[in-house]
């Protein structure tokens, strides 16, 4: 067994680096620990070694007298490891420089052939790689891009620190004001959205978070515009909104747009703007790769959330020479802060190359037998988050562009009867339920129990059982006093269909927006509701939540919801958007038990949906930019915007 002297340095030394050693590349990379495999270092310890040990491998310095009191405190846990594992040699190491009081600068800062130097005077300095900074060398220092935000980060982590002359030509050139053509000078885009078209010009691969509604599209396709020596344009979105983009094209800038489904190299019908979907363009993203765009929309960019996804690794690959890349999204996140990194990643892969990084800065980790999983955001993260990213993520509500109407909400709950509790509490004892006839509805786990108890909370006919419903009952009730027109929120097909017939024989005009209606229909079917000719629209939050303008709609009634945050929050903005003249009425259906008026699984859910929901209106709100960037998007102080 390998034995080591707490009382001697480069005992000290060497432990650091055995048990680093042991780490995965991953935790290497993002300096934490993800894996339980009884090697390496714990969680607790395994920022504060890895920092070390990177010190002694890349900066080849020795650990300071702090740092080896460190080690000496903390290593001892680890003897049993420690004396299985081959002991790890000490690189040539140099002694840490000696620094007077009168040396108060922490480092320089300076700029050369677009990229920022940082060289330090204090170690370590590995918090610079959340900057997306690497090591260099001892006369380089620490490289990383260019930018106004990288300035400010280095200055906000280090401070006070010499700032050379290149920096400040590079922040006198930035500094210059963006003029924008008369094309979007004369539009009826609001001040908030030119900042936004300035902020896509400026920093050329950004995010746009702009809660739905507030004219991100119409941002995208001014800022395009603006780029003159560009003649081509991609646009990629959800199948869904292929036509609308075509539309909003003819809309704001009067030129036709080309939709595209298969290989490009067979496209015959060329155009200046280019239109497709994610599925399609992963199927064919090496055929675009050999195409002239340089410049890329990609709409609703939380579909790229998952970093594991064909979408997210596809895009990332292809945007790499890309000159301009514009991620839209009015809800970049659907659950936690660490949705954003598969977008931040396909803008800026060196920025954001660790993933476990970002969430460390952001998120709150939960470690479990199963692996690590994301339990929450950090406190003051968001903010935090905005400061960090203010040169690529753009945040915008409803509130920053004008004087939109809120929702008005209302939670309504509603006793089952005592036939459908039955099948209800069956389901939630058993795992299956008795129907008539001796029919037997079963769950396989508790994820098939959930649903299950969501159809029996809404109706048992939706399971074979009898229809007796109380939300269903309650939809009619509602719709007989509520200001019509209205949209009837439903989480089931045959929920939409025997709803739509009920509903189509007391006399209303009913139609149905759900996964089988038509995509060639769905337009018209929304154009005749804002015109008025339909009385209730029975949609599938997931179908209806993208692109659609629903503002006609005087009240929302949720019959039925899931626990997917993004379809309900982006099924809310259907009816508040510009072009909204007063408060949608938004009510909520709550299935309660019959007799002792407890909560259902639709109260579980209601909870889940109310955090999620709180959430995207926050990272969606904008932040007060630092003082250089309202500079350059010639931004005026809060409180002093004009509206139009």
């Amino acid at each position: 067994m390998e034995h080591y002297d707490w009382e001697k340095p480069e005992d000290l030394m060497a432990a650091v680096l055995t048990l680093y050693s042991a780490q995965t590349p991953q935790e290497k990379e993002s300096q934490v620990t993800v894996e339980l495999n009884g090697v390496g270092f714990n969680a607790v310890d395994a920022p504060i070694f890895s920092s070390f040990a990177r010190q002694m491998l890349e900066s080849g310095r020795v650990l300071s007298e702090k740092q080896l009191a460190v080690c000496k405190a903390r290593l001892f846990i680890y003897s049993t490891q420690l004396g299985a594992l081959p002991r790890s040699s000490l690189p040539p190491l140099q002694a840490r420089p000696m620094f007077t009081p009168k040396e108060k600068y922490n480092g320089t800062l300076r700029a050369r052939d677009g990229e920022l130097y940082f060289v330090p005077t204090i170690y370590p300095s590995g918090q610079i790689k959340s900057l997306g900074f690497t090591w260099v060398d001892k006369i380089e220092g620490w490289k990383g891009r260019l930018s106004i935000a990288n300035i400010e980060g280095v200055e906000r982590l280090f401070s006070p620190i010499v700032i050379d002359p290149s920096v400040d030509a590079f922040i006198e050139q930035a500094l210059k004001p963006i003029e924008l053509s008369s094309t979007v000078e004369k539009s009826t885009l609001f001040e908030k959205q030119k900042e936004a078209v300035k902020f896509m010009l400026t920093f050329k691969k950004v995010l746009l978070g702009m809660s739905p509604g507030t004219g991100k599209t119409a941002s995208s396709i001014f800022a395009a515009n603006e780029l003159k020596k560009y003649d081509d344009f991609l646009v990629v979105c959800p199948l869904t909104l292929v036509k609308n983009w075509q539309n909003e094209i003819r809309k704001w800038i009067g030129e036709e747009a080309a939709i595209w489904h298969g290989p490009i190299s067979k496209w015959t019908n060329y155009s200046k703007w280019v239109i497709t979907n994610y599925e399609t363009f992963i199927k064919n993203v090496s055929d675009f790769s050999n195409q002239p765009f340089k410049v890329v929309i990609f709409d609703e960019s939380v579909v790229m959330k998952n970093r594991k996804t064909l979408r997210a690794e596809k895009a990332e690959i292809y945007t790499r020479n890309m000159d301009y890349v514009f991620l839209l999204s009015g809800s970049p996140t659907t659950k936690f802060l660490d949705d954003m990194w598969s977008q931040f990643h396909v803008l800026d892969r060196k920025r954001f190359s660790s993933y476990w990084r970002f969430v460390d800065q952001y998120c709150e980790k939960e470690v479990t037998q199963w692996g690590t999983n994301i339990a929450g955001n950090q406190y003051n993260a968001i903010e935090r988050l905005k400061t960090d990213t203010q040169d690529i993520y753009f945040s915008c509500s409803q509130e920053d562009i004008m004087d939109i109407p809120d929702w008005i909400f209302d939670t309504i709950e509603v006793p089952m009867s005592k036939t459908q509790f039955r099948f209800y509490q069956q389901m939630e004892e058993e795992f299956m339920a008795e129907l008539p006839d001796n029919d037997v509805v079963l769950a396989k786990n508790t994820l098939s129990q959930l649903i299950r108890l969501m159809q029996f909370s809404s109706n048992p006919v939706l399971l074979g059982g009898p229809n007796d419903g109380c939300k269903w009952r309650a939809v009619e009730d509602l719709l007989e006093f509520e200001e019509l027109p209205a949209i009837v929120w439903t989480q089931f097909i045959h929920s939409a269909d025997m709803l739509s017939q009920r509903l189509g024989s007391k006399g209303y005009k009913v139609e149905r927006l759900t996964g089988q209606t038509p995509q060639e229909v769905r337009q018209d079917i929304v154009d005749r509701f804002q015109s008025g000719e339909i009385d209730v629209l029975v949609a599938h939050p997931a179908v209806g939540k993208y692109g659609l303008t629903l503002t006609r709609g005087r009240t929302a009634i949720y019959m039925e919801r899931s626990f997917n945050g993004d379809d309900f929050i982006q099924s809310l903005y259907r009816i508040k958007r510009i072009g909204t003249t007063q408060s949608p009425h938004v009510i909520l259906l709550l299935a309660t038990r019959p007799e002792e008026n407890l909560g259902t699984v639709d109260h579980v859910i209601d909870r889940v949906l109310e955090f999620r929901k709180d959430s995207s209106l926050q990272i969606t709100k904008s932040s007060l930019t630092s003082g250089l960037i309202r500079e350059i998007l010639g931004k005026p102080l809060k409180g002093t915007e004009n509206g139009q």
